[in-house]
């Protein structure tokens, strides 16, 4: 196999926090009513201003357990800077979420993107799609849940992942020695199928309340294709990033492998997280 410039693969960022949220409390205990604010820290990622998270918000009230705190069933926030933690806002007058005196017994679950309407919170859509186009929206499902006896200070919330996020910087010379490589297609998978108890994609749906994931029945991948359009694309000088999901996994006996395929029908195979390196 030719030399090639190294792939360099990222499987996770450094976390650096940033918050913009004033932590003092954002009323006196002596209350009516109240907007509860939100602290919410994005696990491994970062927020964009643009971003919708769905916040489902009950509490205990008079002798009513389970009571909807705002107008909306799932109310719409998005955060108010970018970066890694963010105050949350809500987008509509209807979507404030609101404490009452007396109120106890919070709970709250949210969840990020959120298209707008009801949504069944044990059947969140968390589907891991196996194929792909390059420079298409990645879109992670980000989960949080916190209870609380009291909402005076912002409800910190931290938001993780049931998915992975894969981020590989592809040298312009993956095929072409001589770099300029235009790039037709990428598929990874395990080295020794038999190996590999798992998967890499699949459609699912995530349980909020329990923490779990549903896959359903012959949806299951195991490898993921990344398409770069019937034309190609040509490879940026030095490297490209190419991210996509993958669902949870443990590296099997010889790890994966991927395959680049270039317009010209030339390929090239390198080992991923191969256990024997």
């Amino acid at each position: 196999m030719k030399t090639i410039s190294k792939l360099i693969i990222l499987l996770s960022v450094t976390i650096v926090t940033a918050c913009n949220v004033n932590q003092d409390n954002n009323k006196s205990l002596d209350y009516d009513t109240l907007d509860v604010q939100f602290s919410a820290k994005l696990i491994g990622g970062a927020w964009d201003t643009d971003n919708a998270v769905g916040v489902l918000a009950t509490c205990s009230r008079g002798n009513e357990t389970e009571v909807l705190m705002s107008t909306s069933s799932i109310a719409a926030y998005t955060p108010m800077s970018a970066g890694e933690t963010s105050g949350l806002k809500a987008k509509t007058e209807d979507d404030r979420i609101i404490a009452r005196r007396g109120d106890h017994n919070f709970r709250f679950y949210a969840f990020t993107p959120y298209a707008g309407g009801d949504v069944d919170m044990s059947r969140i859509p968390a589907d891991i799609p196996a194929e792909i186009t390059f420079g298409a929206e990645v879109s992670q499902l980000y989960v949080a849940q916190k209870t609380v006896t009291g909402v005076i200070a912002p409800v910190a919330m931290e938001f993780t992942t049931p998915s992975c996020l894969m981020k590989l910087n592809i040298p312009d010379d993956i095929v072409n020695e001589d770099g300029g490589t235009v790039l037709k297609s990428m598929v990874l998978k395990p080295v020794n199928a038999d190996a590999f108890t798992g998967s890499l994609a699949y459609s699912a749906t995530y349980n909020i309340y329990t923490d779990q994931t549903t896959v359903a029945e012959g949806s299951e991948s195991e490898q993921i294709t990344v398409s770069f359009g019937t034309e190609g694309y040509r490879m940026k000088s030095g490297y490209t990033e190419v991210s996509f999901l993958a669902a949870p996994f443990t590296v099997p006996e010889g790890g994966f492998q991927i395959t680049f395929t270039a317009t010209d029908g030339k390929t090239n195979m390198i080992p991923f997280l191969d256990k024997k390196a």
